[in-house]
């Protein structure tokens, strides 16, 4: 797995509803580092262009989560994405204790 080069110390908004795309503007405006997961190539187009956003598109296991917690930097994790996604909340929820995130729904 890769992903694009590595924010300093960053959030994370797991997105993939309108209300992640309206947190991701808000965040860009911010000029905060934020890496923005979704799961499909369509749900990319959504956010807006920012040098401070990334958009990694797939889906993420419990192994890559933990992965990507540590590789990226990530001190905030954003969970907004559809209610009915719960595979992943609980996957990064178990990881964000591991690796001493801060986990916000």
């Amino acid at each position: 797995m890769q992903y694009q080069t590595k924010l300093s110390k960053c959030l994370w908004l797991i997105g993939g509803t309108q209300e992640s795309v309206a947190l991701a503007t808000a965040i860009a405006q911010m000029h905060l580092p934020c890496i923005i997961s979704v799961t499909t190539k369509s749900a990319r187009s959504l956010y807006p262009t920012a040098s401070n956003l990334q958009v990694y598109v797939g889906h993420l296991n419990y192994a890559q989560i933990c992965h990507f917690l540590q590789q990226q930097q990530i001190v905030v994790v954003l969970d907004v994405s559809h209610p009915y996604a719960t595979e992943i909340s609980r996957q990064v929820i178990a990881d964000s204790r591991f690796a001493n995130s801060l986990f916000t729904l």
